[in-house]
């Protein structure tokens, strides 16, 4: 790092006088200043910025890198179960709005360590001065989402282990008004404590590429709210998992005392120990198919809230050490002494920075934490059918599947036009007419070959070229295979009555019964000449009232 001699001032190098910088622009209380002496003409001295850099050693950056590369990969992951969620059926994703709220939350989160990456912020307003959300629009952004992603991540977790609890314990399916109530709890709540917080303490670089939020007021506004919810969500998965354990332990108690049960003569009686025993496992039977179902989700909220806490510890101490260090420097002092005496060289100091600061693996812990927690997420949720629906998805958009009629044909490829047909009536009756289509007035026995002699002939020079084609009768291979109607088929036509029943609109159901007369159908007997009496065709039901109860008929 370089150090500007001019602006050491009346402090020994490597701190710079805070007299020499302004007191406006970036976050004042970012800044790590001491006075050399009791004296109160005394000059306040501060430590360059960024303070991390003298804390830290360089694998701390090399840190804060990997830990933004495995956000990108979290958040590219997270991208794909979101949309996966959003296009694709249900039957492939079997996704649920308290998993996809989640993800939404994780992607909050990723989008914090992202964009520092890719915007490489400078992390210092001036020498002492370290940037903040007025002065860094990505510091505002990557803080933003960190405090957003915390906050309903924080919310959403309880409100899973909440509704695991209702389908575990209690039995019971969250309906349609804890969805209302959850939408309502999980984003609404979160709002209110993230505008307070933002507003209140707000956001600045403390260490690393992403801003976090400042030490004034914190408590109140945010790790309290957070540290509360997650101590929640801890009380009701414990309270499941000791559930979970009662029932069986429960199961095996009943087992293991029903031999024993038998030969007692103070026990309870049989048909009492054997309703019991079964209860107890039916209750282990349907716990043991719920955990099947539900342990993804178990094993999703107990990693998020162990990375929540720990994020949550960490900073919370993290901020009681700057406040002890400005009332107590006695801690502080070795330190600043072998830097002092070194001449600014760090590396000489780092065994003195860690008495008294977090020390760079708990940091780089929780960094590395933090940024699992969306590939941890897409391993948990991931199945091998939201590939099979993208392959479906992909396959019915390169091929859609179109109704194709199988007699649109067009009129200019078939070597012989589509015939024409109308009904004519002739004489009271329906008549079927041809007329040859090269001789405009003979008639012709080939349907195919024919036309109409009434308004085909008319709008002869308006046949569209879409109109169906002979090849849609599969018996047909050329117009010699087509058969003349002769007069025996038309007198058939004639003969057959007409199909009086309507199929477009729902059969009326009526009171009468068919009938079944067996000599209409069968030949009497040669050896006995009897003659069966008729049933009526229709038989109607006895329209006589029925007699009172009591009374016999």
């Amino acid at each position: 790092m370089f150090l500007n001699s001019t602006l050491h001032g009346a402090c020994i190098s490597p701190f710079y006088d805070a007299s020499l910088f302004p007191s406006e622009g970036g976050y004042i209380g970012g800044r790590l200043c001491s006075v050399q002496s009791q004296d109160p003409n005394s000059p306040l001295c501060c430590l360059p910025c960024p303070a991390s850099y003298w804390a830290y050693s360089n694998n701390f950056d090399t840190l804060g890198t990997v830990s933004g590369w495995l956000n990108v990969v979290g958040l590219i992951l997270q991208t794909f179960m979101l949309l996966s969620n959003t296009f694709l059926p249900a039957t492939r994703t079997r996704s649920h709005y308290l998993t996809q709220c989640l993800i939404i939350a994780v992607i909050f989160i990723n989008l914090a360590f992202v964009i520092p990456l890719g915007a490489e912020p400078d992390q210092c307003y001036d020498g002492i001065t370290p940037n903040d959300m007025y002065t860094s629009m990505t510091c505002a952004w990557s803080g933003a989402f960190l405090l957003a992603g915390a906050l309903a991540g924080s919310f959403w977790i309880l409100i899973r282990a909440f509704s695991m609890h209702l389908t575990v314990v209690w039995d019971i399916v969250p309906g349609p008004r804890f969805f209302y109530i959850s939408q309502a709890v999980g984003w609404g709540i979160p709002a209110a404590l993230f505008t307070a917080a933002i507003s209140i303490s707000g956001v600045s670089f403390r260490f690393g590429n992403a801003c976090h939020i400042n030490h004034e007021d914190s408590m109140v506004t945010f790790w309290g709210w957070l540290l509360a919810v997650a101590g929640a969500a801890v009380i009701v998965q414990i309270s499941t998992f000791g559930y979970c354990l009662r029932v069986f332990f429960n199961s095996l108690w009943e087992d293991s005392a029903r031999p024993c049960s038998q030969g007692s003569a103070k026990s309870l009686p049989m048909s009492v120990m054997s309703a019991k025993s079964r209860r107890a496992r039916t209750i282990y039977r349907r716990l043991k198919n719920v955990l099947y179902l539900q342990w993804r989700g178990i094993l999703i909220v107990t990693i998020v809230l162990v990375d929540v806490i720990f994020f949550a510890v960490v900073f919370v101490y993290l901020d009681k050490i700057e406040e002890s260090m400005l009332h107590d420097y006695t801690r502080v002092m070795p330190w600043v002494i072998c830097l002092i005496q070194s001449g600014g060289d760090r590396n000489q100091c780092f065994h003195l920075s860690h008495k008294w600061l977090i020390s760079e693996p708990t940091i780089g812990a929780m960094l590395i934490m933090i940024s699992l927690l969306g590939i941890e997420l897409f391993v948990l949720l991931f199945r091998w059918s939201l590939i099979t629906g993208w392959k479906e998805r992909w396959a019915t958009m390169r091929n859609p599947q179109e109704f194709v009629s199988l007699d649109a044909r067009k009129a200019q490829f078939s070597p012989n036009p589509p015939p024409t047909y109308e009904l004519r009536k002739l004489g009271g009756r329906l008549q079927i007419d041809y007329t040859d289509r090269k001789s405009s007035g003979s008639s012709t026995t080939d349907p195919h070959n024919a036309r109409p002699t009434s308004i085909a002939n008319i709008l002869d020079d308006t046949h569209t070229p879409d109109s169906p084609a002979p090849v849609y009768s599969p018996r047909r291979r050329n117009d010699d295979d087509v058969s003349p109607i002769t007069p025996l088929d038309l007198q058939q036509r004639r003969n057959t009555p007409p199909l009086t029943r309507n199929f477009s609109s729902p059969r009326i159901r009526t009171n009468e019964r068919m009938g079944w007369d067996p000599a209409s159908t069968f030949a009497s007997s040669g050896a006995r000449h009897m003659t069966t009496p008729s049933l009526p065709l229709l038989e109607t039901r006895d329209e006589r009232p029925l007699s009172p109860p009591g009374q016999a008929l």
